[in-house]
């Protein structure tokens, strides 16, 4: 294992021992030290959260790029947490679950594929769509909420659009997009700024990064 592994390793180990509240408020902070020192993901969730949300101020924008390196940090540091503890232990931190009735239905009608962008073309996987017209299964969108202080999380359960298994290819993928962005305005924060969603631009668009 290289010396970054072993730090890795050794970091998620740590904190996979101490409280899970601790963990969060140290990440918390090493987001906002992240935030105050030039890097990569600094740069990249700035970009991308102002393409993604021209209509914010830009003392609006520069909040959620602090917040959502706080929350990059955080979901670093609670693996370790969840990598040491029994299942049961990880289901007891859930709070509350939105949409269980859509996601229960869809159990037991025995289907059930789930997947996890605003306005920008953004290349995207098909893989999903296709195997929705295949199968002509029902399709929903789930994720986590992380609650303050370490309090435990929210699940959110939703159906995804009828159009996400359209045999046209476009219209399918659009509708796939546009349930993850439903996902995300609902906590913007919390997602996985600091990569370049934006990196391959269709011919004859300028490079955005």
């Amino acid at each position: 294992m290289t010396l970054q592994g072993l730090v890795i390793t050794g970091l998620l180990r740590l904190f996979g021992i101490l409280p899970l509240p601790f963990s969060l408020a140290v990440g918390a902070a090493l987001g906002s030290l992240l935030y105050r020192i030039p890097n990569r993901n600094l740069r990249l969730a700035r970009r991308n959260i102002e393409l993604c949300f021209p209509e914010l101020e830009p003392g609006q924008q520069e909040l959620l790029v602090r917040d959502s390196l706080r929350s990059t940090a955080q979901t670093f540091l609670e693996l370790g947490w969840f990598w040491y503890r029994k299942p049961e232990r990880i289901f007891g931190l859930i709070r509350k679950i939105h949409g269980l009735d859509v996601f229960e239905q869809a159990c037991k009608a025995g289907q059930g594929q789930f997947a996890p962008f605003f306005g920008i073309e953004a290349l995207t996987m098909v893989l999903l769509s296709k195997l929705a017209q295949k199968t002509d299964c029902r399709v929903l969108f789930g994720w986590a909420e992380r609650l303050p202080g370490g309090a435990g999380y929210d699940f959110h359960f939703s159906d995804a659009s009828a159009q996400i298994s359209d045999p046209d290819q476009r219209v399918a993928v659009t509708a796939l997009n546009q349930g993850v962005e439903q996902c995300v305005r609902q906590c913007p924060a919390q997602y996985q700024w600091g990569y370049k969603r934006f990196g391959i631009r269709p011919d004859g668009e300028s490079e955005l990064y």
